[in-house]
């Protein structure tokens, strides 16, 4: 088999760090797989202390599992193996995570703190470009007290507390609330908000349309012979017609005035929603992606200020895909260590590279940028659960950029292989089909695959899974370099109202592979050893 991570991850990670020649290190890596007896009875809830169901839906303990997939779960000793315990300090500690899916939520309960108390989201960015909104109109406010929007409404700078703007100027942007939705965001909203109130008001409209309809009618008579009144009278007509039809339309959703400022010291930021359907909420933004809520949405928006560029960049999460993923690459959950991901010293950097507008499909553009940020930021594990098929392998404009990242950093790229097997050729791109990508299999425990697959093969050994994608590329490469388990119970954002959901797929082994690497380099920088990528690369494929 192809490399191989043992049971959810490395399994028992021994290093044998030795000087070759000066200057010149190398660095041997063995795996000690652990004989583990594959007995459901010996997995069940049992195994994982604390265990507290939700309360109300949404508790702040996010963990409820139900009893019949209790066995599957993994005990988190068997993930890390004796390493954690014997190097508590080399728990991703010192390792920045980058994790390119669909944003992460940065009110998720595990995303923030490390385990050295220091904030877990360093940074986090939106590269679609779906939420950025163009805030170069300046004005000036009249008399310090109010500011026309651009659309029409009048805000009243001056009921903002603490309000500092020394210049006067203000920068305006508008943007529709509902482009940050994803379809199954919006059509919730739309019933939580359409039907009390867009309908109500719509139906009241009509009422008041149709009485002064019958009104005119009853004061001047079934034929109005005056032009004035046969003109008042066609008015009122259409404008019950119009009120009828409206009705029946779609709710385009709030608009929100956007503000930029500098108080002398920094930008601030506001955020001002207005319409039938939402309550009146305003919301100051006083530092780079600073994050808050909006109305009954829940969904975290979170504040990006380019005032080079007179820009201002909302990032939300474009689906529940990217705070699975993160939580299990680097959770950590202070008063339940238990359920913690696999590295939570790690510090987590989220880029979305989903497209809302595009039901969160990745762009080349967003991907291009993506893969500078994470250069600027001298990230050292990235993540990147997404990926498809392609006509021409290892090549291309995004590809190449991709090159540039790897070569001849000390940058890890993680990526699922796909879930399309058991054909050969099945890899998707970037994981299985680029150069310098670790492309991570799935390789489920044999307890799992009654409940979670539902098959009745007798396996009592870890083997790739049937639909696992499998290689060679098209131009002849191997395809996976290596497989993970992966299943998990993680968190998930709160749009999504649940406190957390069970996924698998190549999309939850990768980053469970790059979660256990992050330790290893974590121990590498602690011990201060030079490593390259490749060394690293090269030992987990063996």
């Amino acid at each position: 088999m192809k490399g191989f991570l043992g049971s959810e991850g490395f399994l028992d990670l021994i290093f044998d760090i030795r000087r070759v020649t000066p200057p010149t290190f190398s660095i041997g890596i063995s795996f000690a797989i652990k004989q583990i007896s594959w007995k459901a009875d010996e997995r069940s809830h049992e195994s994982v202390p604390n265990w507290k169901p939700c309360e109300n839906g949404m508790s702040t303990d996010i963990w409820s599992i139900t009893r019949p997939f209790d066995s599957v779960m993994t005990p988190k000793l068997e993930s890390l193996g004796d390493f954690l315990q014997k190097h508590p300090n080399s728990d991703g500690r010192g390792i920045k995570i980058a994790i390119l899916d669909t944003g992460v939520d940065p009110k998720l309960e595990g995303m923030q703190v490390t385990t050295t108390g220091e904030p877990k989201l360093v940074n986090i960015f939106d590269c679609s470009g779906a939420g950025d909104v163009d805030c170069s109109h300046q004005v000036a406010s009249k008399d310090g007290i109010d500011v026309v929007g651009l659309t029409g409404r009048t805000l009243n700078v001056a009921a903002i507390k603490n309000l500092n703007n020394p210049s006067g100027k203000f920068y305006l942007g508008v943007k529709p609330i509902h482009e940050l939705y994803l379809k199954g965001l919006k059509a919730t909203m739309d019933k939580e908000r359409h039907t009390p109130n867009w309908e109500s008001s719509s139906n009241l409209a009509l009422a008041n349309a149709r009485r002064a309809l019958e009104e005119h009618e009853e004061e001047i008579g079934g034929k109005a012979s005056d032009r004035k009144e046969r003109l008042k009278r066609e008015d009122l007509a259409c404008r019950v017609d119009f009120l009828k039809d409206n009705i029946k339309k779609e709710d385009k959703g709030p608009v929100a005035d956007v503000l930029m400022w500098n108080d002398g010291k920094s930008w601030k930021a506001l955020l001002d929603i207005f319409s039938t359907s939402f309550r009146r909420a305003i919301h100051l933004f006083e530092a780079n992606w600073a994050c808050g809520t909006i109305d009954g949405d829940q969904l975290t928006y979170a504040f990006n200020i380019y005032p080079d560029e007179k820009k201002l960049e909302i990032v939300t999460a474009c689906g529940s895909h990217g705070s699975h993923v993160a939580s299990i690459a680097a959770a950590n959950y202070p008063n339940n260590p238990d359920l913690n991901g696999l590295a939570p010293g790690a510090k987590v950097i989220s880029i979305c590279i989903g497209d809302a507008r595009l039901n969160a499909t990745e762009t080349g553009t967003a991907l291009t940028r993506a893969f500078k940020l994470c250069r600027d930021l001298d990230v050292d594990v990235i993540n990147m659960s997404y990926g498809e098929r392609v006509n021409f392998t290892d090549t291309g404009r995004v590809i190449d950029e991709l090159k540039k990242l790897l070569e001849g950093g000390k940058t890890l790229f993680f990526s699922s292989a796909g879930n399309n097997g058991p054909a050969l050729s099945s890899v998707g791109c970037p994981g299985g089909t680029t150069s310098g990508v670790i492309g991570v299999g799935a390789l489920p425990l044999p307890n799992q695959l009654s409940q979670l697959y539902g098959t009745a093969m007798n396996v009592n050994k870890p083997a790739p899974f049937l639909w696992s994608s499998c290689g060679p590329s098209a131009d002849g490469a191997d395809g996976v370099s290596i497989y993970a388990p992966g299943v998990a119970f993680a968190e998930v954002p709160k749009y999504t109202r649940k406190c957390n959901q069970l996924m698998n797929g190549t999309s939850m082994r990768s980053p469970n592979a790059a979660g256990a690497v992050a330790c290893l380099l974590s121990k590498l920088k602690e011990d201060k050893q030079n490593y390259s990528p490749y060394e690293i690369r090269f030992a987990l494929e063996q």
